[in-house]
């Protein structure tokens, strides 16, 4: 059993590249965690797709490029992209983001965290999200300040 119970939200699955249809939502309580999903699927459109790929850093876009066919790099992409458009919508210290602003860094454990900048320098991020896909889903689990982990099961 799980010494705490956490509430746990989930919202649409569509993501935008303009960041004027993100609307901004308000942070996680401290004891909730917002998941947010996609179905690689769905995603047929190449002009779409492009799209996307414009929100990503240049190193994203070339570990993107990096992956061995067509559906790898898809799910790279759309993985990326939710990440990106995801955290935009918060709005930290009253900041509307635009995905493309965000910066990454590795953790000692190699997993991708914001790299957050408050007015006086670099500050760490009160939010932490981890994503997590299979090929038929990509989900991304978002918390503040706790860590939070995103896994995906199917019941048959």
């Amino acid at each position: 059993m799980f010494p705490f119970i956490q509430k746990m939200l989930s919202f649409q699955r569509s993501f935008s590249v303009s960041p004027f249809p993100i609307l901004p939502l308000q942070l996680p309580s401290p004891m909730e965690t917002h998941l947010w999903f996609v179905v690689p699927d769905e995603f047929k459109s190449v002009s779409l797709l492009n799209q996307y790929m414009e929100l990503l850093s240049p190193c994203e876009k070339e570990n993107v490029l990096s992956m061995r066919g067509e559906q790898l790099q898809k799910q790279a992409l759309l993985a990326r992209t939710l990440v990106r458009t995801t955290i935009a919508r918060y709005q930290i210290n009253n900041r509307v983001v635009d995905p493309r602003s965000l910066k990454f860094k590795r953790n000692v454990h190699g997993k991708p965290e914001l790299e957050w900048e408050s007015d006086g320098g670099q500050c760490p991020s009160p939010l932490h999200f981890n994503i997590s896909h299979t090929s038929s889903l990509i989900a991304c689990g978002v918390t503040v300040n706790s860590s939070v982990c995103t896994l995906i099961i199917f019941i048959f």
